[in-house]
């Protein structure tokens, strides 16, 4: 018997319409194995920030930071998955190397990819590529969506004939 490939889907969303959409694939995936699906979220830290602007009022509760993002996934996640849902992790940290520590009780990750390339991926770096360096399990990324619809309305450019 071969093991359950989405037994345990651990799902990273970033609060993107491309997460969204791989959020529901992955919900499919794993109910056709009866499997569950995980979504996490990890808040990348932020530098404190040394400026007389800023008062001590003014700082960040990360354990307030933590439960403010974790309604706004379930909320989320409810929204995507309606009743059957999932359940959500929301932690503090790297978010490649949070990701691949969460998958040491997932059987997959499947993960959107934003595709970023030149400047903003040198910027931003890739959280999928990290993901796929440290994870324990297989990962599934997912390129972003093309737009169908513009892609059929574009008109063919063909050189002419000679």
């Amino acid at each position: 018997m071969h093991p359950r490939m989405f037994a345990r889907v651990l799902v990273p969303h970033d609060f993107s319409e491309a997460a969204d959409r791989v959020l529901a694939t992955a919900a499919e995936l794993a109910t056709s194995e009866d499997g569950t699906v995980t979504v996490i979220h990890v808040i990348t830290p932020l530098s404190p920030v040394r400026s007389l602007a800023y008062t001590a009022a003014q700082t960040l509760d990360p354990a307030a930071l933590q439960g403010q993002v974790a309604e706004k996934l379930e909320a989320r996640v409810t929204s995507v998955l309606g009743a059957a849902g999932a359940r959500c992790e929301v932690t503090i940290g790297n978010p490649g190397q949070r990701i691949a520590a969460a998958a040491a009780d997932a059987t997959v990750i499947v993960m959107p990819t934003h595709a970023r390339t030149g400047v903003s991926h040198a910027l931003m770096g890739s959280v999928a590529q990290r993901v796929l360096q440290l994870s324990p399990v297989p990962v599934l990324v997912v390129p972003p969506q093309r737009d169908a619809a513009a892609r059929r309305a574009a008109p063919v450019r063909r050189a002419p004939r000679r």
